[in-house]
Order: structure tokens, then sequence, then C-alpha cells
């Protein structure tokens, strides 16, 4: 018999539901298996906590363990990392190397020292004998493919073809992996156009274009996340409440974020119902520092993923100029943070649409 978690909902749907003295119904199932979870309400209500005293403590979970994470992530890197070794005096190329031999486990030189020269170069040419037998046994599909992975660099595609078919050899190899095509295209046509030889152009200009489409990205238009979390909202808009698509403002096809406009400045909204002047931003503490839900060390010591210039302050001023001038311009704003409850905060942000409504 397969063993059942205790953290499975079903399972309860055969047991007595001490609140009501009934067998438990799926949803009262469901909502007892999250009480189980600090990163819930529902676990807070069943300590005894108020409904806003349970949000305030979830919160505060959910808080100390993303820092707990990222704390963890500024640990000391493994002796696999180049940082461990830079860190200990070598210098990178130094570094380099030492990854280097300690990733070749198995290679001649190894087994002579380790076994002799005889014994070693035995027992070496047994594995390579082993291994080729093994790679000889497979269809030439799966012996292509694993040529493919093992060939991922450009250089590699040129070293090989030289420069013009190693380049096509190439973007044929990445649309099977359908990675950043866009990029790799463009500056295939730039080598082309300004007769570059040199693999270090292309590397150059791959990423120089990819740079500017990640800073396009942050300034110009939604986070992927945030379209996850709130498009099943605009969805309830538009299918349960009727509204017009032109009256719902998110950042996808068919439709595009509020920007409103000062005389110094663009601000882009993540969500917005036009007629009743709503706007909803969805903020995460990596991209936005906030002093409430930081303590002092994590806002001083905060560095932007992308830019260094920018710096906790900077970020929680500007975010804090452009709700205000929404504000200004008569709107109601509402702002969901990475680390609320999802389900719970898209409800309550359905009533209050739902109140704007009627009234």
């Amino acid at each position: 018999m397969k063993y059942k978690s205790g953290m499975d909902w079903h399972i309860y749907l055969d047991k007595i539901n001490p609140d009501t003295n009934k067998l438990y119904t799926e949803e009262e199932a469901k909502i007892h298996v999250k009480s189980f979870r600090k990163n819930s309400i529902y676990y807070w209500l069943k300590h005894g906590y108020s409904e806003e005293e349970a949000e305030r403590k979830r919160m505060e979970f959910q808080h100390s363990n993303i820092y707990k994470a990222i704390d963890a992530a500024k640990k000391v890197p493994s002796n696999t990392q180049i940082e461990y070794y830079t860190q200990k005096g070598y210098s990178i190329e130094e570094a380099k190397k030492i990854i280097s031999d300690r990733q070749r486990t198995f290679t001649l030189e190894k087994c002579i020292a380790k076994y002799g020269e005889q014994e070693g170069r035995k027992r070496w040419k047994d594995r390579q004998n082993k291994w080729m037998e093994s790679l000889n046994k497979k269809t030439l599909e799966e012996k292509q493919q694993i040529n493919k992975r093992k060939s991922l660099s450009i250089t590699q595609y040129i070293n090989r073809f030289g420069l013009k078919k190693g380049l096509n050899e190439y973007y044929k190899l990445r649309c099977i992996h359908k990675s950043d095509l866009h990029f790799l295209k463009r500056t295939i046509k730039i080598i082309y156009k300004n007769n570059f030889k040199n693999v270090n152009d292309f590397s150059k200009i791959y990423n120089k274009l990819k740079d500017k489409y990640v800073s396009y990205k942050i300034k110009g238009t939604s986070s992927r996340e945030s379209l996850k979390v709130l498009k099943p909202l605009y969805n309830y808009c538009i299918n349960h409440l009727n509204m017009e698509k032109s009256n719902v403002r998110l950042g996808i096809p068919g439709s595009k974020e509020l920007c409103l406009r000062n005389h110094k400045k663009m601000f882009f909204y993540d969500f917005c119902i036009m007629d009743k002047k709503i706007i909803i931003e969805y903020n995460h503490l990596i991209w936005h520092p906030d002093p409430r839900y930081m303590s002092f060390k994590q806002f001083e010591n905060y560095k932007h993923p992308y830019s260094k210039k920018k710096t906790a302050s900077s970020i929680y001023n500007y975010d804090h100029i452009k709700i205000k001038y929404a504000k200004q311009c008569g709107y109601k704003v509402f702002i969901m943070w990475n680390f609320d409850d999802v389900k719970y905060k898209i409800n309550e942000l359905k009533n209050i649409i739902k109140n704007e409504i009627i009234h």
C-alpha cells in the first residue's frame, strides 16, 4: 500500500472535523493542510491570532526565509568556484588551472602517478577501451546528440569549420535549444557586415546586445513574475466582471502597461483599471528594496542584480515618487509583494475591485 503524507488533503476526507463534528469537506481539508505551514495565514489563525495579526506573522516568517536564502547564497564559495581560490590569494588564471586539474579526475598522468608506469598505462587504456565500447553501442542519432551537447562553444565551431560555416552550424545547433536566437542572428549579421574574423568579436557583440536587452526589459515592460501573478486578475476582470479590454491595462499582447508622465520622467505601472483609477503594483524585494521589510544591514548592503549604480535608497526614493505621482493623478494604488500569500491577496484585490464597481 502506498504511503500517504499527512500533507495530502485527500486523507482527511474520511476523518471528522473537530470544529464541525462532521466529515471534512474538500475545502476544509485543504485549509486544514495549509494550517500546518507557517507561510500560510491559516497556520496563525489556528494558533489564536486575529486576521490582521496572522497576516503580519505570516509576512514576518516569509521575510526571514527570503533573507536566509540570500545570506546562504553569500556564504563562502565552494572549492569548485574561482572565487574560492582568488580569496586565498591565487590569480584568476591560477584558479582556473586548479579547477581544471581538479575536474580532470581520470587522466593518464594521474593513473601513472597513482599506480606506476606499467599498471597506470594498463588501467587508463582499459578505461578508454571500455568507454569506446559503450560509445560504439549507441545509435548514430545518440552519438550526434552527445557531440552536440559537448560542442556548444562558438569557438569550437569556428575552429572546426571556419568563420562562415562555423557561425551557420552554431546557429543551427542553437535553433534546437531556442535560446536567445534573436541576439545570435543579429550578431552573425553584424559579423558578416563588418568582416570580423576574431571569435572575441562575436562574444563582445553578442554580450553587448544582451546587456542592451536586459536594460530595456528593466525599464520598459512588466517582469514575467508580475505577469504570472496578475494575469489571473486581468482574466477575472475581463471574463467575470465583463470589463472592456481597453479598460484593463497589463503588459501583455493586446494590452499595455499604464504610463504616466510628469515634466521629468515616465512611470510605468503593472496593472490598472482605467475607469475606476485603480493601480496594482507587484514588487519583489530583490528589485524594490524597502526598509519597512528589511533590516538596516540588509538595506545598507543591498546590491542591484544588474546595475552597480542603483542603490537601495535611490530605488526606494524612485518608487516613492512613482506612487506619490499616481496618487496625485487621482489613482488608488495597491501594492502586492512577492512574500504575500498570492491566493489570499488576489482574492482581497478582487473584492476591492468589486466594491469599487458597485459604488
